[in-house]
């Protein structure tokens, strides 16, 4: 799954994941519960904090994803 989110959802920011994500928690429950157990995330942030740290944001996601489908594809060889 991949996530899109204009703040920061860090430990140390104002609007942490414990108390402000309810998409993860929910997209991931309601995939279990259709049998899909084997989920990975990729989440991409403080998209509304200017084009320079937009662009980073998307660059680091764009980063996890090849290394992501690099795992899966040498794990099914």
């Amino acid at each position: 799954m991949i996530y899109a989110r204009g703040l920061d959802y860090s430990k140390q920011s104002n609007t942490s994941a414990e108390s402000f994500d309810f998409q993860r928690p929910y997209v991931e429950a309601w995939l279990r519960f259709v049998g899909v157990t084997d989920i990975e995330s990729i989440v991409v942030e403080k998209t509304l904090f200017g084009a320079e740290v937009d662009h980073a944001a998307r660059q680091a996601a764009r980063e996890q994803a090849v290394a992501l489908a690099s795992a899966v594809s040498a794990h099914r060889r």
